[in-house]
């Protein structure tokens, strides 16, 4: 059997199944027995058909899809945005019990009364979302008297995306017709439906402000 050439590298070699010995160019061997050609005497002759395993294996690659991507990258977008309060994407309904104590404290001097009657508005060190919506909403009361809200604490499972529970302890201290009083209560709140973290939050600001409204007004 004549050498075989390498269609890669050029180099000869005679055993075409082991593959080539110079680059490594691997070869499938189909033996087919062509019919003999006239006049030359042969009861047949052998043919070889060299073949590239490796031209088998090159098939054209697929692009990878992007649009999955991009579309979880804009919904992590949207939820970071709505968590944050940023985006207002909310459809929800919610249920609250609150228990409040109230203790009030006057004391009147001539003249007084009235100068601390005077003294209204609300405040608070607190720097969480719940005590600053209670702050908002209590003046937009326009109460008669000045209230500090000391602490308020929340607490709960309002990170779920559909169902949220929490419960919410407060205290604050107002100043009215010349005397000084504290209220103090226990928030429960349960939510159902599309709200983010952020508005569950300032809904129990709110609510903590309309216990403190009952008291002050």
């Amino acid at each position: 059997m004549s050498p075989f050439t390498c269609p890669k590298c050029g180099m000869q070699f005679e055993r075409p199944e082991s593959g080539c010995p110079g680059c490594g160019w691997l070869w499938s061997i189909e033996i087919t027995t062509a019919p003999p050609e006239p006049g030359s005497g042969e009861s047949g002759v052998i043919r070889s058909q060299a073949t590239s395993e490796r031209a088998k294996e090159v098939q054209p690659r697929r692009r990878p899809r992007k649009w999955p991507w991009i579309v979880l990258g804009l919904l992590v977008l949207v939820f970071v945005l709505r968590e944050t309060g940023i985006l207002s994407l909310d459809f929800y309904q919610y249920n609250s019990t609150a228990q409040t104590e109230s203790s009030y404290q006057g004391v009147f001097v001539a003249g007084l009364g009235d100068q601390q009657a005077r003294l209204t508005g609300a405040k608070t060190t607190l720097k969480n979302v719940s005590a600053k919506a209670a702050i908002d909403a209590l003046r937009e009361m326009q109460l008669s008297g000045g209230v500090e809200l000391e602490r308020l604490d929340l607490t709960g499972s309002f990170w779920l995306p559909l169902f949220k529970q929490g419960q919410c302890d407060f205290v604050a201290s107002y100043r009215r017709n010349g005397g000084n009083g504290q209220v103090k209560g226990h928030i429960k709140c349960t939510l159902k439906g599309i709200c983010s973290a952020y508005t569950y939050r300032k809904i129990m600001g709110q609510l903590v402000a309309k216990e403190i409204a009952k008291v002050v007004r």
